[in-house]
């Protein structure tokens, strides 16, 4: 892997076979040629995964006023789920059809969703 730019940072690809928590480990020499090591473990979920249902977004930080997508995705079979945006209260609700695999939820970002929310299915 190469590091672009003044930040250093760098991207790698890796296709892993199985399902399980690896320990990802990088080195790269400082400027000085010192050897710096980083890692950290990264679950890849396999079907035999106890978890049926995840939720995937491309950001953790959202705006006000913009679109944003949530995906669920689901190894269960297809059925109603129960989705709910919470603050400090529950601050809206579905009830959506739930089919195996990717399941798009959209969502307007609101001032009632600030400063911050979850979601729960």
């Amino acid at each position: 892997m190469k590091t672009t730019g003044d930040a250093g940072t760098g991207k790698e690809r890796l296709t892993l076979d199985e399902g399980a928590v690896y320990t990802l480990c990088v080195q790269s020499p400082d400027r000085f040629e010192h050897t710096i090591t980083a890692e950290g473990p990264v679950k890849v979920s396999g079907e035999g995964d106890a978890t049926k249902l995840r939720s995937f977004s491309d950001s953790d930080t959202l705006k006000v006023g913009r679109e944003a997508v949530i995906r669920l995705h689901s190894r269960l079979e297809t059925g109603p789920a129960l989705v709910t945006f919470q603050g400090k209260n529950i601050i809206d609700y579905r009830i959506i059809h739930l089919i195996e695999s990717f399941n798009p939820i959209p969502l307007k970002v609101a001032h009632r969703h600030f400063p911050n929310f979850r979601v729960a299915a």
